[in-house]
């Protein structure tokens, strides 16, 4: 009989233990989370994935999907814990309170409906090679440039330097150049 006690409370303990292991890792989940939502990162870790997207908008979204889960083990570890005191037993819901906050902010706040602008085009390049020809718009947004580059097209982006108007148009020849090709700029009339 004691012996059999002894085994249940050695369960009982594991469980707790097992229990409390969940809420650590709830927490650090939901702290690494959180940091990139509340900071708006906006670096794009892979962004040749099917689903890109900035890190403060993937962080929002695991957010979301963390809530019942961290919900789930915070409810848990307060059925489990040995506090006397019930009031002091509620702080275990603390991390759920905050992903759910977070994930509400970005439901609501995250789908800003600001109306968009067009980037500016700045000049298009007619490039040749082989008999083909293909057109590339440079454009200019918020003091950023970027290329128009057809589905098709097979030219390596990331040969090309966009930190500038001029760059970018010195690397496309470069480019074109290198492989016997050349690049004129399309004159609007």
């Amino acid at each position: 009989m004691v012996k059999d006690i002894s085994n249940k409370q050695k369960s009982y303990s594991s469980i707790k233990y097992l229990i409390l292991g969940l809420n650590i890792l709830g927490i650090v989940c939901l702290i690494s989370l959180a940091i990139p939502y509340i900071t708006h990162d906006t670096f794009i870790p892979n962004p040749n994935a099917m689903l890109a997207g900035p890190r403060w908008d993937l962080a929002g979204f695991g957010l979301l999907l963390g809530i019942i889960p961290l919900a789930v083990v915070n409810t848990a570890a307060y059925m489990v814990s040995n506090f006397k005191n019930n009031k002091l037993k509620l702080l275990f819901f603390i991390p759920t309170l905050i992903c759910f906050i977070l994930g509400v902010h970005y439901l609501t706040v995250s789908y800003n409906e600001e109306e968009t602008t067009e980037p500016d085009n700045i000049t298009t390049y007619v490039c040749t090679i082989k008999n083909q020809k293909r057109s590339y718009d440079i454009y200019e947004e918020n003091d950023e440039i970027s290329l128009g580059v057809e589905e098709d097209d097979k030219i390596d982006v990331g040969e090309l330097d966009y930190s500038t108007k001029e760059k970018l148009i010195e690397t496309l020849n470069n480019y074109y150049k290198s492989r016997n090709g050349s690049c004129i700029e399309k004159k609007s009339f």
